[in-house]
C-alpha cells in the first residue's frame, strides 16, 4: 500500500472524529447516551399528550382558539402558519425542557450537574437538536424555538377544505 493511500485513508477517518468541549471521542461514543437521551424523551408524556390532543381535536372538530387539557399541559388550538390548516401547540419554557432532559439523563445513569456549564450546554445544544429531527421525523411534531428561552412544540391536526 502506498504513502499517499494511507494519508487519504486516514484522512477519512479522522472525519469521523468529533471534538466536543465535553468530550472527546468518536461520533458513535458521543452519539450513544444522545441517541438513548432523544429515544427516552419521545416517550414522555409531554409528546404523548400532544399526540392525544391532536386526535381528540381532529375528532372533536374544533376549530383555532380552544384549549385543550390533557396530561396536565394546556394546548392550544391555532391556524397553521399559511392559514389552511388546524395545529395544536404547546408553548414551554426552556428551564421546563432543560428540567426534563436533566431527568432524563439522570434515569438513564448520566450525570449532567457535574460537568461545566459550558459542557452542559454542549451537550443539551446536540440533544435538543437531535430530538427536534426525531420528532418531525417520527412523530410529525415540529420544535420551534422561539423568543427568548421558549420553545413551541407543534403538530398538524388538519387542513380545512377548499
Amino acid at each position: 500500500m502506498n504513502d499517499s493511500f494511507k494519508n487519504t485513508r486516514n484522512a477519512y477517518l479522522r472525519i469521523d472524529f468529533i471534538y466536543s468541549p465535553f468530550m472527546q471521542c468518536s461520533g458513535e461514543e458521543i452519539n450513544k447516551p444522545i441517541r438513548a437521551a432523544v429515544h427516552a424523551a419521545m416517550e414522555n408524556d409531554l409528546f404523548r399528550s400532544i399526540n392525544f390532543a391532536a386526535l381528540k381535536a381532529r375528532a372533536g372538530h374544533l376549530e383555532p382558539g380552544e384549549t385543550l387539557s390533557i396530561g396536565g399541559y394546556e394546548f392550544l388550538l391555532a391556524e397553521d402558519e399559511e392559514g389552511e390548516g388546524i395545529v395544536v401547540l404547546i408553548v414551554i419554557t426552556r428551564q421546563h425542557f432543560e428540567n426534563l432532559a436533566s431527568d432524563l439523563t439522570k434515569s438513564l445513569g448520566l450525570n449532567l450537574e457535574d460537568r461545566a456549564v459550558k459542557e452542559r450546554n454542549e451537550w443539551l445544544r446536540i440533544f435538543m437538536e437531535e430530538l427536534r429531527k426525531d420528532l418531525q421525523k417520527w412523530q410529525q411534531i415540529w420544535m420551534r424555538f422561539g423568543l427568548g428561552d421558549d420553545l413551541t412544540f407543534e403538530k398538524a391536526v388538519y387542513r380545512r377544505g377548499r
